[in-house]
Parts: C-alpha cells; structure tokens; sequence
C-alpha cells in the first residue's frame, strides 16, 4: 500500500490546488466559563467515582427488576395453588354428595317402592340360566351377532 501511495505522489501534487485561506475568524463558543472551570476542576478520580456510581445504581436497577418480576411469579403461583386447592376441596365434596346419592339410590327398598310405583312385580317363577365362558357369535365379517348369540344361549338353556 505504501508503495502505492509512493507511486502517486508526484501526480496528487499537481491536480490538488489548496485554496489560501486569508479570511479565517475565531469565534466563541456558547459555553459559559463556569462550566468549563467546572469541569477542568473536577478531578479524574471524582469522575470514576461518578462512572462507578452510575453503573452501581443500574446494577441494583437490574436485581430489583428482577427481584419484582420474581416476587410477581411467585405471586400469581400461589393465588394458582389456591385456585387449584380450591377445585380440588370442590371436587371432593361434590363426590361426596354423589356417594350419598348412590347409595340412598342403591337401597332395596328404594328400589322395591320405585317398582311397585312402575306396577313391576317379583316374578312368581324365576328362571335361572347358566352361561357358558364365552357365547360371543360372530357373523362372517366380523362383527358380533346378537342372534347368533341368543341361539346359542337357547340351545344351552335346552340342553342344560
């Protein structure tokens, strides 16, 4: 690169003409010379003092962010937990009451008022059947036949 630059030296010098510059004036800028006397009092060690103080309270900025977004999860867990608990203490209630019911509605003599409301009777002549392990019929596709399986009992209930 710098033999580049070497190369080309004799050519820049001929093509950039630098205009003279006779009308340069100074201005003042619009600092105040307190502030400037402010800040070239203030010592380097007062500087690093602040930096260090910023970048202190932005740390402690950052754990409490966290330390708040941590209280608020902890927060709406709980009021999820007692929601929950709530559900559950419900729930076992409910199936408490059910229990209740299906016994009061198992009771046999419950259920021999409801028949004789329905005007069922006990029959005079029971028949018992005795079913052999597995009188399942299936057609040829497949399926169960409840026909199948009805001859199969009746030729049972005949022979037995």
């Amino acid at each position: 690169m710098a033999q580049a630059a070497r190369a080309y030296e004799e050519y820049s010098h001929e093509w950039v003409s630098t205009p003279s510059r006779t009308n340069v004036q100074v201005q003042r800028g619009m600092r105040s010379e307190r502030a400037v006397a402010a800040q070239e009092s203030l010592s380097p060690s007062v500087w690093s003092l602040f930096k260090c103080g910023v970048v202190l309270s932005v740390v402690l900025a950052a754990f409490a962010l966290v330390h708040v977004s941590l209280d608020t999860a902890t927060v709406s867990l709980s009021l999820e937990a007692q929601a929950i608990s709530t559900q559950i203490t419900d729930a076992r209630h409910e199936a408490n009451l059910l229990e209740v019911q299906a016994s009061s509605l198992s009771n046999p003599a419950r259920i021999k008022s409801a028949a004789a409301e329905l005007g069922m009777s006990v029959p005079s002549n029971p028949t018992v059947i005795y079913l052999s392990k597995d009188i399942v019929v299936t057609d040829a596709s497949g399926n169960l036949s409840l026909a199948g399986s009805a001859r199969v009992v009746a030729d049972a209930a005949l022979a037995g």
